[in-house]
């Protein structure tokens, strides 16, 4: 059964709930003190770091918060802690970030388990490309900032090694999958803190490679693996069987430029349009969405909204070229739908027939609702100022789920465990996200945003008729 607090899966048409004034910005809750920092307000922007997928290639799907100018294309508003508040020293258990972003404690408050409460025997692998040098270190840095369970490679808590399990690891990573890395071993670490990390890392970031390296996982013995990288689908059937392994949690993220990646539609290089991102579309592994996440001053689960922060702006993508993310979805245009799907009642109204939609299940991925992390690895512009910096994308989420199921104990047996999510839906362990949408007016509606199927670029929103 699943962890209490795990979003729903993420339908395309989801309902927007009009009278529902969320605020842009996180919701900054009280440190452990009880008294709320001065907040001040931001502008922010979520940026990929990773380069967009190239045929053969994925692209890591992690994003960080970047503060930004008012007056910055696509900027949202958000509160941060005062300076001083964040410069003047915090509680190890204070709820808000060294960042400002969600922490451990926030995640597992608002998603209701418990990080400590098991895990033994159960392995999480995370397959990523290239080799983060500063992981192991930095890990343990992450974990006495928050008085987590201790995890290293000298205590046997973290073993990193290559696509074929060697010791001998790819080389040092310039191109962002080093902030890929850290993000999922981190959070992965921080929601199961008793289970095992496995990172795989495969020498470059072809899907070949990558696939060599989802093998090696499951060879090693993870119960669960999670992949936070893809591309759109094309080209992805030669390697799907690499994402076979029954008995076994694969998370997937769904990707993080909305419906049928309409957010690159201001890219010079897109990916094919009318696809979802493989391998999140594979039938036997879990498709991981994005929410945003907002807590109230405990911590709380407040309220939570499919996420794109497009919203309508999303129509001057392919004018204005400014990828603001959103997250992934879409029929699969050739990976046939399993019945535990297809037998949503609202299974007519995704117009996916007989093919796989995704995504299955959605958490926090919004970057503007980030996860703190610790990364002092500096590969480059992809990954920022080094230290702690606030991330998100599909990224995030799927670690998340993949350390939610391993507190679970895993797969239990059932082949394929995606079964499991929609046997609980009406149930209390899953709840409905019905606010929002990932298509490219974000559930806004024909008075807000008019039919972008007309513009010529194929079905870039499902609410409105594919005709």
């Amino acid at each position: 059964m699943p962890p209490r607090g795990l979003g729903i899966p993420l339908l395309p048409r989801a309902i927007a709930l009009a009278a529902m004034a969320l605020p842009l910005g996180l919701l900054v809750p009280a440190t452990a003190q009880g008294a709320s920092p001065t907040p001040s307000t931001v502008y922010a922007i979520g940026k990929h770091v990773c380069r967009l997928p190239v045929p053969g290639h994925a692209s890591c799907l992690v994003m960080r918060r970047v503060i930004v100018t008012k007056a910055t294309a696509g900027a949202r508003p958000i509160e941060l802690p005062s300076t001083s508040a964040l410069a003047g020293g915090r509680s190890r258990t204070a709820m808000i970030g060294p960042a400002g972003g969600l922490t451990p404690g926030d995640l597992a408050t608002a998603y209701g388990y418990s990080p400590t409460a098991t895990g033994a025997g159960q392995t999480i692998a995370i397959v990523a490309a290239f080799n983060d040098p500063n992981l192991n270190a930095d890990l343990q840095t992450f974990d006495s900032n928050y008085s987590l369970a201790a995890c290293s490679t000298s205590d046997g808590c973290l073993k990193i090694v290559n696509e074929t399990g060697g010791a001998v690891l790819p080389a040092a990573d310039t191109t962002g999958w080093s902030a890929e890395e850290t993000l999922d071993v981190e959070s992965a670490h921080s929601v199961c803190q008793h289970c095992k990390i496995l990172l795989v890392e495969a020498t470059t970031d072809s899907m070949t490679d990558l696939a060599k390296a989802e093998n090696e996982a499951a060879a090693l013995g993870a119960t669960e693996i999670s992949n936070s990288y893809g591309d759109s689908e094309t080209g992805w059937a030669s390697v799907a069987s690499s994402y076979n392994h029954p008995g076994i949690v694969i998370t997937a993220g769904s990707g993080d430029d909305g419906y049928y990646n309409y957010d690159q539609l201001g890219s010079s290089t897109p990916s094919p349009f009318n696809q979802p991102y493989a391998p999140a579309s594979f039938r036997t592994v879990v498709a991981v969405g994005g929410t945003t996440l907002y807590l109230g001053q405990t911590a709380a689960r407040q309220a939570e909204v499919v996420w794109n922060d497009n919203g309508i702006q999303a129509y001057n993508e392919a004018n204005l070229g400014v990828p603001l993310g959103a997250t992934g979805g879409g029929c699969s245009t050739y990976v046939p739908v399993e019945g535990w799907q297809k037998g949503l009642a609202t299974w007519p109204s995704t117009d996916c027939g007989s093919h796989r939609l995704v995504a299955d299940i959605a958490a926090d991925a919004d970057p503007l609702t980030g996860f703190d992390i610790y990364d002092t690895y500096n590969c480059g512009t992809p990954c920022g100022t080094p230290g702690w910096q606030t991330t998100g994308g599909t990224s995030l989420s799927s670690p998340l789920i993949a350390g939610m199921y391993a507190l679970a104990g895993g797969a239990h047996g059932v082949a394929y465990p995606a079964l499991t999510l929609y046997g609980h839906l009406g149930g209390t362990s899953l709840y409905d996200v019905t606010s929002g949408g990932d298509g490219l007016c974000g559930g806004e509606g024909a008075a807000a945003c008019s039919d972008p199927n007309t513009l010529g670029l194929g079905i870039l929103d499902c609410a409105y008729p594919a005709s």
